[in-house]
């Protein structure tokens, strides 16, 4: 049972089953070659059942993209409902930021407009009020253009973006202030009452 000032259950759950899946993954490629296999965490939590004190920076942000957002996001095992308030604008910052890093200004066209009003209001929750008004402007420009296949769909989509006066438009200065939002609001993660 989880004592009053730690992630719900459910989270420990999810992180857990996500960590056994890659012992797995590893056990299984380690029998095809001995030579390979998967990085894996212990199959235990501790330090991160009160993620928001981890005082390293690094090993907060490993534990929110790769354990936190990799077993949350998505996941039809999560009663949203029932979860703390921190975690959902939490996780869609952090999904949108790695889509972001992967396909760049393709992730807004995969996640449409009405998405976007949503993962904007998370910025904005999170306190990246100056990147929320940019991706407002960069919604409105994708909005605009009508057309994912348009020949300047990236470089439109990027002025737009740079149209607006930004404090953090490096993935790095938002994720300080990310960081800053978790440590600065644990109760946005653990349920009161919860034992």
């Amino acid at each position: 049972m989880n004592s009053i000032m730690q992630i719900p259950d459910q989270v420990a759950q999810a992180i857990l089953a996500n960590r056994k899946y890659f012992h797995q993954l590893d056990a299984d490629a380690k029998a095809k070659n001995p030579n390979m296999g998967f990085v894996t965490k212990p199959l235990a939590l501790d330090a991160e059942l009160q993620f928001w004190n981890i005082p390293d920076d690094e090993a907060l942000i490993e534990f929110l993209d790769g354990d936190l957002l990799s077993a949350l996001y998505g996941s039809d095992a999560i009663d949203w409902n029932a979860m703390p308030p921190g975690y959902k604008p939490l996780l869609l910052v952090l999904e949108f930021e790695r889509h972001c890093a992967f396909e760049g200004w393709t992730a807004v066209s995969n996640k449409g407009e009405t998405d976007m009003a949503e993962i904007i209001a998370a910025y904005r929750e999170v306190g990246l009020d100056d990147e929320a008004s940019a991706l407002v402007a960069v919604t409105a420009a994708y909005v605009g253009l009508g057309d994912d296949d348009h020949p300047d769909f990236h470089e439109l989509l990027g002025k737009a973006y740079r149209s607006v006066p930004n404090a953090t438009p490096d993935e790095e200065d938002r994720a300080v202030v990310i960081l800053k939002f978790v440590r600065e609001n644990p109760a946005l993660f653990w349920r009161l009452g919860e034992t």
